[in-house]
């Protein structure tokens, strides 16, 4: 299996790279040209079941907007000639000849892949300059895309409200490339990017889920939600003092330690973090 990351070593790339600063890979698959299109795409598109969205930069306010799918076949007809990108999710389900995809990303742990997430516009398509919180790839599978990084830390006061995309008021560049076919960049959670075509572009968007702590605490309330048949209750501690009326820091402590315990070798919790990792979406 050819190394992805070019003359990186994932030793290195793990140390230095993830979750922490982008890498451009040039020619990370040489003569890459995978069998997929953009009939085939926008077939996808139109069935129940397959995740997909049209997002769309308007000349007018609202700037962005964002269509889901399953798309009827004349809608297509309707789009403008650019600026329009089409982007189609669990691929390497929906089409399983080209999960071979993932196996690039071995060095990695497989159950933080989310998928393969393939986007194609037209010419000046994009989806905004944006910020994820997941680790993705971005391996340029077709035609030339542009990629701006803004590095400076975004918080959500910089979104436009009310739309379903995580796009910023405003974007400034830091860094600019131009990929072409083969070519890869890595960004880690949190990095402002901004991808536009130039001309009839394709990508595949490998990226890696990782569950927040409300996300687990959240799995954690379903695990015990259905089972009650062995509760745990909090106890005082022998030497306290039972006529204070404040709650005290030691007290917390304790509930924190019922908490703790209860998770520890819990198999039914570790089956509800499956799920719970089963059932994100990769944005």
């Amino acid at each position: 299996m050819v190394n992805i990351l070019g003359n990186i070593t994932p030793a290195h790339f793990l140390a230095d790279y993830w979750q922490s600063k982008p890498l451009l890979v040039r020619q990370a698959i040489q003569d890459f040209r995978p069998a997929l299109d953009a009939q085939t795409l926008a077939g996808l598109a139109l069935e129940e079941g397959v995740r997909a969205r049209i997002v769309q930069e308007m000349e007018s306010v609202p700037r962005w907007t964002c269509e889901y799918g399953p798309f009827e076949e004349e809608y297509f007809a309707t789009l403008p000639e650019s600026h329009w990108t089409l982007l189609v999710q669990d691929v390497e389900k929906h089409l399983p000849q080209h999960a071979s995809i993932l196996d690039y990303f071995s060095f990695l742990p497989r159950w933080r892949i989310e998928d393969l997430m393939v986007s194609y516009a037209v010419d000046r398509g994009s989806v905004g300059p944006h910020t994820d919180r997941y680790d993705v790839f971005l391996l340029q599978a077709a035609g030339k895309r542009k990629w701006q990084l803004q590095l400076d830390n975004i918080d959500e006061s910089d979104l436009i409200e009310n739309i379903d995309l995580q796009i910023l008021k405003d974007f400034v560049a830091d860094e600019e490339w131009i990929l072409q076919p083969g070519d890869m960049l890595y960004l880690p959670p949190g990095v402002a990017h901004y991808g536009i075509a130039l001309g009839e572009s394709m990508t595949f968007s490998i990226g890696f889920r990782a569950p927040s702590q409300t996300d687990l605490l959240q799995a954690y309330a379903e695990r015990y939600s259905m089972d009650e048949s062995h509760p745990q209750f909090y106890t005082d501690h022998v030497n306290d003092d039972c006529r204070r009326s404040e709650l005290q820091r030691q007290d917390v402590s304790r509930m924190q330690q019922l908490l703790m315990q209860t998770m520890e070798n819990d198999d039914l919790f570790m089956r509800e973090i499956g799920k719970l990792l089963r059932s994100e979406e990769h944005t």
